[in-house]
């Protein structure tokens, strides 16, 4: 089971029904970008512009908890793949070592299935929060 980290204070906590147990500003700050995120829908084709990036992600493949989404990178002619999690409000890369081709939408789809069990996660070493731009609708 996975447990939301606090990036402000730098502590771990719980969650239950979008309300913390643990009483902070930054637990309420957290919980208010969840519901943000959770209330938002995500659609395989729609571009994601995330904070301090000038070019968008395009989504393979999502669910309410996970989004699956792919940009170029022209320069070593393949991708740059991310995981978001809807629920922990981070981003990044996963957890296994080349286990998944995520520009191809089936791929992603199969891994989808894997994060929903559990088996593969957002990495905990290169993880960042999540700060959604803007949307645009495929």
């Amino acid at each position: 089971m996975n447990i939301p980290w606090c990036y402000k204070c730098q502590n771990f906590y719980t969650i239950q029904k979008l309300e913390c147990i643990k009483i902070k500003e930054c637990s309420k700050e957290f919980a208010e970008k969840q519901e943000k995120y959770y209330n938002e829908t995500f659609n395989i084709g729609d571009k994601i512009y995330f904070k301090g990036e000038k070019k968008p992600y395009k989504i393979q493949a999502c669910d309410a908890n996970f989004i699956i989404a792919t940009k170029p990178f022209n320069l070593q002619h393949t991708y740059i793949y991310v995981i978001v999690d809807l629920e922990q409000c981070i981003r990044g890369s996963d957890n296994r070592y080349c286990m998944f081709e995520y520009d191809d939408p089936k791929e992603a789809k199969k891994a989808l299935k894997y994060l929903r069990k559990g088996e593969l996660e957002v990495s905990r070493r290169n993880f960042v929060p999540l700060d959604i731009e803007r949307i645009v609708r495929g």
